[in-house]
């Protein structure tokens, strides 16, 4: 029982360690490829590419009906 709740604390850590790093990674590089702009234009940016990744993970995971588009292990 421990051990799952260790892995489990691990494997979320890790997640959200990714997660931030990934986010800082695209906000930079839309900062870079669109100079000049307002502060708030690539948060936009980052919104479409990690908010829409996580709620495409989210929509496949809970809405796919046919066994192509399951997952095999969930």
């Amino acid at each position: 029982m421990l051990n799952r709740t260790i892995a489990k604390f691990l494997f979320y850590g890790v997640a959200i360690v990714l997660l931030v790093w990934t986010s800082s990674l695209t906000y930079s590089f839309l900062a870079m490829a669109l100079p000049g702009q307002m502060w708030f234009v690539p948060l936009l940016g980052l919104v479409v590419f990690d908010v829409g990744m996580i709620s495409w993970l989210f929509v496949f995971l809970s809405h796919a009906e046919g066994a192509i588009q399951r997952p095999c292990c969930f």
